[in-house]
């Protein structure tokens, strides 16, 4: 969606530590709903207390996008995920849906292997720095990414209220 921010946000707690008599607690268990200006919707949930949940799915009109091991990959040669694009027909009231799921497979190592998204990640980072270059990509997706995060914990406080999204 080419960065664009979501124009509103909710947020929900569904479980919290303690870590201190300072008051602030911290959400172990979150999901938020993002919802942008052309209709389209997005959303998520992080859970530190659950066990190997570590999937992204993304849908679009088009196809549904999954990938299994999102935040730790299964350690492989291979980076892995599945592309469905079915087929739902309707011939008066009977309605019929076939499945069109592939399965890709990129060779890409999973881990932090050389070569893999995590090495690149580091390896553009220390370029970065040892060059004295901006990117300006980063501080500006970072600060809308910190923004909408934010928006989300503001709702979860207000009861899952709708909270307007900063861009």
């Amino acid at each position: 969606m080419n960065e664009e921010a979501p124009v509103e946000v909710t947020g929900r707690i569904h479980g919290e530590t303690q870590p201190n008599t300072s008051g602030q607690s911290v959400p172990l268990a979150f999901s938020g709903t993002l919802s942008f200006a052309k209709g389209a919707s997005a959303s998520f949930y992080c859970c530190f207390t659950a066990a190997h949940a570590q999937w992204a799915v993304v849908s679009g009109e088009n196809a549904l996008l999954q990938v299994s091991d999102f935040v730790l990959p299964f350690s492989s040669e291979f980076t892995t995920y599945s592309l469905t694009k079915s087929n739902f027909i309707i011939d008066g009231c009977r309605a019929d849906m076939q499945g069109g799921k592939e399965t890709q497979s990129l060779q890409e190592p999973s881990n932090n292997a050389p070569g893999s998204q995590e090495s690149r990640l580091f390896e553009t980072f220390s370029k970065l720095v040892l060059s004295k270059t901006l990117d300006p990509q980063w501080p500006r997706v970072s600060l809308l990414t910190q923004r909408v995060l934010e928006a989300c914990l503001e709702s979860a406080h207000q009861h899952s209220a709708p909270v307007m999204c900063r861009a």
